[in-house]
């Protein structure tokens, strides 16, 4: 029996390449996660078209579970079975017996930011899912755990565990739920065939990570005694990752150059006029003294500008709970960052190389994004800064455990 497990970030997105890679992997049991859509709009029909039994639990554009089979399919339940779930009404646990096995496929919450709510709700997850193995399983019988636990077992399954300071997937407790599963008797199916093996399952395509081999293994598979001594290969398929999954980054340029074309047109037409006015209006170089005095008065202009997105922004990075910037990741953080000042500081660097004076109200509109920047950068700043007062020993864990991690990398 050959069973994989996928996280298809929208089943109607992809698919077409689920299709293609199903028909061509001779995959008997296909574990998906985050289908992203509605029981009703689940594909029943085009899969059974393909041969293949299913059972889907879905709430709607967020998370949703499924488990296709081509070797039976019965006994199929979902969720927590009683059990208090900490995510209530999210779709995220779904199980069904293939084949004379008993595959569980999960979607584990991804708990966003360290310390947050979502982590807390993340962690007691794990703890729900290990009180359903043991009040509704046993390790004896033929049973399957898999799906994307969002966090990474070892250090050797990130890229760069420097990289993942006080990040959530690396944390102790997040391992240490990971080891009660196998303490239940659950086997890590990819280390039983290959210990040595790199086996890296999810790359942030927003950063092209893909390419350059900064991955995580964080979509698992587990297995109990019976399945693990039949187990014979595992691997990651990483032709099926080496294009992109959808078109959409396709049609958001082609949709760009759309928007930018007439304007492009109407400045070659007119023979960049705004150029010439900006050209014309801005002070003229008086010597090398002004490619220092143009800027600096531009940056000193610019703070009036700022002063009313700092007002509106800053009250939201007051302790009230959630914030925004709760759920932006790095990229995010780094793309609201160069929008903010990228601008601004585009026009003090041609300030400084051409020693031309610009005009501090033309700088306006250059910080539209400055109070989303104040909120998503600053705010998770404080969030850290106030999780080192109310938690100093496991911040001081955490310190150590990443310099034992950057000891190892340098040994």
């Amino acid at each position: 029996m050959r069973f994989t497990t996928w996280n298809v970030a929208s089943l109607k997105a992809r698919m077409p390449r689920v299709e293609g890679w199903l028909a061509a992997a001779d995959c008997d049991v296909l574990c998906v996660q985050e289908t992203k859509m509605t029981p009703e709009a689940f594909p029943a029909d085009a899969l059974a078209a393909l041969g293949y039994e299913s059972v889907h639990h879905g709430q709607g554009r967020w998370n949703g579970v499924a488990i296709l089979s081509r070797v039976g399919l019965s006994d199929a339940t979902s969720g927590f079975g009683g059990l208090e779930d900490p995510y209530e009404g999210d779709a995220r646990l779904v199980s069904a017996v293939c084949g004379g096995i008993r595959f569980i496929d999960v979607y584990v919450p991804n708990g966003r930011e360290v310390p947050s709510e979502f982590y807390d709700r993340k962690l007691v997850w794990f703890e729900r899912l290990a009180e359903y193995l043991e009040a509704n399983h046993s390790p004896d019988e033929p049973l399957v755990l898999t799906g994307d636990f969002n966090v990474a077992p070892e250090d050797r399954d990130v890229w760069d565990i420097a990289a993942f300071n006080l990040s959530t997937h690396v944390t102790g407790p997040e391992r240490d739920a990971l080891a009660r599963l196998r303490e239940w008797g659950l086997t890590d199916a990819f280390r039983a065939v290959d210990d040595e093996a790199n086996g890296f399952s999810f790359w942030d395509f927003r950063n092209g990570d893909f390419h350059q081999g900064r991955g995580m293994r964080i979509d698992l598979a587990y297995v109990t005694a019976p399945v693990a001594e039949r187990l014979t290969a595992a691997r990651v398929d990483r032709d099926a990752r080496k294009c992109l999954a959808t078109p959409g980054p396709y049609v958001a340029t082609l949709v760009a150059l759309l928007i930018a074309s007439p304007h492009v047109w109407w400045l070659v037409q007119n023979d960049f006029l705004p150029f010439r006015y900006a050209d014309a209006r801005a002070v003229a170089s008086r010597g090398w003294i002004d490619h220092i005095w143009h800027p600096l008065q531009f940056a000193i202009g610019q703070f009036a500008f700022m002063v009313p997105a700092l007002i509106i922004a800053i009250p939201l990075v007051l302790p009230r709970g959630e914030k925004a910037g709760g759920a932006a990741d790095a990229f995010d953080r780094r793309i609201v960052t160069v929008l903010a000042f990228g601008p601004a500081l585009t026009v003090i660097a041609l300030s400084l190389v051409s020693g031309r004076g610009t005009i501090a109200m033309w700088g306006y509109p250059l910080w539209m994004f400055l109070g989303l920047w104040v909120v998503l950068v600053p705010g998770r700043a404080l969030d850290r800064l106030r999780f080192v007062k109310v938690f100093p020993k496991e911040y001081k864990r955490a310190l150590t455990e990443l310099a034992q991690a950057r000891s190892k990398a340098a040994a």
